[in-house]
């Protein structure tokens, strides 16, 4: 009875400091912290993969072409006056506003759901 004694005292004389109120919070903060870096970093190496997978593709069609088929890549010789060189401007210009609504469209989107809450 008084080995118990001794030995409920000495267990309570070694304990740890007591956890905070918020630990199990601060702690699955943590976690879920971990897991938005984890899964961002396995869509960035996905990203990764998929683009050096598609310029693979692109240089084994490149090297077929010419190899097998004697396809040349020679650039034609362009000779530019005023009316076609207003028109290749007028093109980029299109160009260039198709490319900023494009941006705009995915930004505002974006906004709106991170507005809303439904961002996946």
């Amino acid at each position: 009875m008084e080995k118990d004694k001794l030995i409920k005292q000495t267990l309570k004389s070694t304990q740890w400091p007591p956890v905070s109120v918020d630990f199990q919070y601060k702690t699955m903060q943590k976690v879920f912290l971990l897991a938005e870096k984890k899964r961002k970093r396995a869509y960035m190496l996905n990203l990764a993969g998929i683009s050096f997978v598609s310029l693979l593709l692109v240089a084994a069609c490149i090297y077929i072409l010419e190899v097998y088929f004697a396809f040349s890549f020679t650039l034609p010789e362009i000779h530019l006056t005023s009316s076609s060189l207003s028109i290749l401007i007028f093109s980029f210009y299109i160009a260039a506003l198709v490319f900023l609504l494009i941006g705009l469209d995915a930004f505002m989107r974006r906004r709106w759901q991170m507005r809303n809450g439904n961002l996946e």
